[in-house]
């Protein structure tokens, strides 16, 4: 996906299944919320400074974007980070 692409920013199903590859590839958290920042329909992006203590934990990233005309979606995504360090979209909700 090049970041001309739009993503389905009213939609967190297929939103997920957008930036899901984007996550995987990402060497960390800070990198993907850099890589959703030179996204031209995202406003925002917040990343916790935490790691939510589950199994695996997790780090929440919080982005609005414009979903077309004057409108706008926020969105809280967990991102799992695995024992390798590796990352996972474990789920996007409201925040």
């Amino acid at each position: 996906m090049s970041s001309d692409d739009l993503l389905p920013a009213g939609d967190a199903s297929a939103l997920k299944t957008a930036l899901a590859p984007a996550v995987e590839r990402s060497g960390s958290v800070e990198a993907f919320a850099d890589w959703l920042r030179s996204r031209q329909q995202v406003e925002a992006v917040d990343v916790s400074g935490y790691l939510v203590k589950t199994e695996p934990p997790q780090r929440e990233v919080t982005v609005l974007m414009r979903t077309g005309g004057a409108g706008t979606a926020r969105w809280s995504l967990d991102i799992a980070v695995q024992t390798d360090g590796s990352l996972c979209l474990r789920r996007i909700h409201p925040p």
